[in-house]
């Protein structure tokens, strides 16, 4: 085998483990969100600056793990074997992958999905693909299983199952993702895509300073300028044109209206729809003051 086998015996040794390899998760993560935010997010998870602890639905995907296992055995293969906390983690130079299920030989395995929309219209499906294929050239796997439960509110349904060959052209793309990451993350080695480094860091760095502080500029003139209409519409009530020197005022009230709640329309039923007639439209009222232009003053 071209690969390691680790095999943790708590989930804090799992946790170490995993701490010190470019995970098959994070690669797929990177390599469909291609952001420098999403790559500082996986850095700064990787290094323990932020965590996630999961929700209720990473927690009803891990419960469901043995009963789409025990169906994985039925309709997909019967020595496909639960990869069962602390789950081992498989390793292939400085990249891991802890799969869900496998067979004793790894020539393949299945990952196990739940969610809460059909699976082809989830925005994750592509990057589980890309998990899959990762996962596939640490271990040099034939075939894996992405099978996917759908819930309606935690109401499980009939699983799916895709059956995965390798694609040798996704997993290189994947595998210079995946060195590309690992470089970001250990050696602090930004990729050619991600700008903002080098030499025009501190050029960069002037420019964003002063942009914020012109930012901070604007909100304050921004706040002055909506209290100034404030105190010029109380003065002048619902509707004023006047124009003092080079400019014009003009004041106008917009009187309170029902709006249809278009959203909730098309949730519910048609037949509902009067349910919803409720939301109204606060009044408000317009204050501008425009340059007059020649022709206008003439």
């Amino acid at each position: 085998m071209s690969f390691e086998i680790i095999n943790p015996t708590t989930h804090e040794e799992w946790l170490e483990a995993r701490a010190g390899f470019v995970t098959a998760t994070e690669v797929a993560s990177a390599h469909t969100t291609r952001t420098a935010a999403n790559w500082k997010q996986i850095k700064d998870r990787k290094q323990g600056k932020t965590t996630f602890e999961g929700n209720k639905y990473t927690q009803w995907g891990h419960d469901r793990e043995p009963e789409l296992a025990q169906w994985a055995t039925v309709f997909c293969n019967p020595d496909l074997l639960l990869n069962e906390d602390p789950q081992a983690i498989v390793t292939r130079g400085d990249f891991s992958a802890s799969p869900d299920a496998f067979t004793l030989d790894w020539q393949e395995g299945a990952e196990f999905k739940t969610t809460s929309m059909p699976f082809l219209d989830n925005p994750a499906h592509r990057r589980y693909v890309c998990q899959v294929q990762f996962t596939m050239w640490i271990t040099g796997a034939k075939r894996w299983w992405l099978i996917a439960e759908e819930h309606d509110n935690f109401n499980p349904m009939e699983p799916t199952s895709d059956l995965l060959e390798p694609d040798e052209k996704l997993q290189a793309e994947l595998v210079a993702t995946a060195e590309e990451l690992h470089a970001f993350i250990f050696d602090g080695a930004e990729p050619d895509w991600m700008g903002g480094g080098g030499e025009d860091a501190g050029e960069l760095e002037a420019m964003v300073l002063r942009l914020a502080q012109l930012e901070t500029q604007r909100t304050e003139i921004d706040t002055r300028i909506n209290e100034l209409k404030g105190q010029v519409g109380q003065l002048c009530g619902e509707s004023a044109s006047r124009e003092f020197g080079d400019w014009k005022l003009t004041v106008s009230t917009r009187k309170a209206s029902t709006r249809f709640n278009g959203s909730a329309f098309k949730k519910d039923h048609p037949d509902l729809h009067k349910k919803y007639m409720t939301s109204k439209v606060k009044g408000s009222k317009s204050v501008m003051v425009k340059r007059i232009e020649k022709e206008d003053a003439a």
